[in-house]
């Protein structure tokens, strides 16, 4: 049985964002878009998802897709999120999706980027999530929570490590010590009492291994769970149909806990 539920409760103000990003607002379907310039010129794109529902203050939850992939691959769990009162912004990270032109209109995709580049993925996020909040003072820098997988994993970890306030929790599908040489041990000890649900997929026994020597660096609750259908990364939501509102219910009640 599904239980999104929220306990936090506020009002949507769309305010205007200045520096570094560019938004656009369909107020009927509540959502923004947005543009951010990075350093090496790419124009990264993202996506926030008010739910349905009137509230005087929304949680966040940020998306982080797989290596290769995009956001329109997380199915039904940006829905799942914003059922249960959750806000969501999906970014697609540089090289991917709609992420995938620099500022000269030049197509530039993953395939072609070094780890110096993908180096680069935590502080653009970090960027991000910043003038977002900006732009929106409806979303609480309290209730903010991250889903990544692989990449966006790894991603996910540095971030939350320099992050400010940090994040109350991070969901990781298939982290991996070193990812495209996103390192994560020191910087996971170093994010603190953070919350983190780690998931992989019961075939792909390199991730399963790596799940347990992600949690070495852990210093907070640390939670595994093996879904039996899949490989690596974020195809597994699509294979084991309970995941989504698993990692979901989850999510809300860390939100919950800290309410």
């Amino acid at each position: 049985m599904k239980k999104l539920v929220f306990a936090i409760t506020l009002v949507v103000a769309l305010i205007a964002l200045s520096g570094g990003c560019s938004y656009a607002i369909e107020q009927k379907k509540r959502i923004q878009y947005f543009d951010y310039e990075t350093t090496d010129n790419f124009i990264v794109k993202s996506t926030l998802t008010y739910p349905t529902v009137e509230k005087t203050k929304y949680p966040l939850v940020v998306l982080l897709h797989s290596l290769g992939y995009s956001s329109e691959y997380w199915g039904s769990l940006k829905s799942d999120f914003n059922q249960a009162g959750i806000a969501v912004l999906e970014i697609d990270l540089k090289g991917h999706g709609k992420s995938i032109n620099d500022i000269y209109f030049k197509r530039r995709s993953w395939i072609y980027l070094t780890d110096k580049a993908f180096k680069l993925y935590p502080n653009e996020v970090n960027e991000i999530v910043k003038k977002v909040l900006a732009a929106n003072k409806n979303i609480s820098p309290f209730y903010v929570s991250y889903v990544g997988a692989d990449i966006g994993a790894n991603t996910a970890v540095i971030t939350a490590q320099i992050q400010s306030p940090r994040p109350i929790c991070l969901v990781l599908i298939s982290p991996n010590i070193n990812f495209r040489g996103l390192y994560i041990p020191i910087k996971l000890a170093n994010a603190g009492n953070l919350s983190v649900l780690a998931i992989a997929a019961a075939k792909d026994l390199n991730s399963v291994k790596q799940l347990s020597e992600v949690e070495k660096f852990a210093q907070g609750r640390y939670e595994k769970k093996v879904y039996p259908n899949g490989g690596t990364g974020m195809i597994m939501l699509k294979l084991n149909p309970s995941m989504s509102v698993d990692i979901v219910n989850w999510v809300v009640d860390r939100m919950n806990e800290k309410s």
